[in-house]
């Protein structure tokens, strides 16, 4: 598993919902990366809960996942963010998937 540059893990193998496999890496200390985008377009406000229109991408986050091959495995994400027309003030909240949150530094399935 020296080249994971043409690795290809199915999504099914991670267990995380609405996202694809961009790419993965091996860094320098055995971690593998995984990169991935979501796959769901909606973003609720976070104040509100309506749904807000698409407004750009948040900071790319990384989160702990299980491991996979025995290497630490890290899950990166730049989510998509909204701004809601709803609220005053059009706040922007970033997406949160099922799988992990707001804020967190881990999947829910490492947290488990």
């Amino acid at each position: 598993m020296n080249n994971l540059e043409t690795l290809s893990i199915p999504v099914e193998v991670l267990n995380l919902s609405d996202i694809k496999v961009v790419s993965t890496r091996l860094t320098s200390s055995n971690e593998l990366i995984i990169a991935v985008e979501s796959t769901k377009s909606e973003i609720p406000c976070h104040k509100c809960g309506e749904l807000c229109a698409a407004h750009g991408k948040g900071t790319k986050i990384k989160l702990r996942h299980l491991p996979i091959c025995g290497r630490e495995t890290y899950i990166e994400l730049t989510p998509p963010r909204g701004i809601c027309k709803s609220c005053d003030k059009n706040p922007t909240t970033t997406q949160t998937l099922s799988w992990h949150k707001r804020n967190g530094r881990y999947t829910n399935a490492y947290e488990q």
